[in-house]
């Protein structure tokens, strides 16, 4: 971070600083519900916050993606917004796992693994993770899981599921394992032979990151 003594001299921007005192900035992680309107609410009172954004003296990106909608999106001046990049925790790390089979055991993982994690929202393409999945010579698939690591709802998985049935995958061929602690996630990001992330949309996509720091292969979409 940078110290700023005199915003509009540094920066260059139409404020009312030396009236007011005051320099205002707000952090921003994606446009989701405006970007996709027919998959999340994008009702009048998110819109109004949109506006309110353009009253802002900065906007801080998370990443070049979410500045760039920033700019396209809601009209901001390109100097007005500042991608400021994104980190994740020190847990997320290489390392041996000592408990590796009662951490696999309690997950129904039997098998070498590819491994998902993230949310179970319409974005986060899970039914063309389970899709792509099938498209596998059954000989691949046969040696290893396809571990979906989320909460999610009953109703969620059950369709998830049923769509794995349909394409012809084994019962365990798809695990999904709810919610995990945080520690058990470290764990299974450094068992995965794999980490796959078939997003259709991010505002950065922290676990691509988080399971490179875990030295893990990554597949993004």
């Amino acid at each position: 971070s940078m110290p700023i003594e005199s915003p509009p001299d540094l920066m260059g921007l139409p404020m009312d600083y030396q009236k007011t005192g005051k320099f205002t900035a707000g952090t921003f992680y994606d446009l989701v519900p405006l970007l996709f309107p027919e998959h999340y609410n994008c009702d009048e009172g998110y819109r109004k916050s949109l506006e309110r954004t353009k009253t802002l003296d900065l906007l801080l990106a998370i990443s070049e993606n979410t500045r760039q909608d920033l700019i396209e999106h809601l009209g901001i001046a390109p100097e007005r917004v500042v991608n400021i990049g994104s980190g994740v925790s020190h847990i997320f790390k290489e390392k041996e796992i000592q408990d590796r089979e009662v951490i696999l055991e309690r997950y129904g993982v039997h098998r070498d693994f590819v491994m998902y994690t993230g949310g179970s929202d319409w974005r986060k393409n899970q039914d063309g993770l389970i899709r792509a999945w099938a498209c596998l010579p059954e000989t691949l698939r046969k040696e290893h899981q396809l571990v979906i690591v989320c909460a999610i709802d009953e109703g969620s998985k059950k369709k998830h599921l049923q769509l794995a049935q349909s394409l012809g995958l084994r019962p365990d061929g798809v695990r999904f394992t709810g919610f995990v602690s945080d520690d058990d996630l470290v764990a299974l990001y450094n068992l995965a032979e794999l980490f796959k992330f078939p997003s259709l949309y991010e505002g950065f996509g922290l676990p691509i990151v988080e399971a490179m720091r875990c030295g893990t292969p990554v597949i993004g979409s």
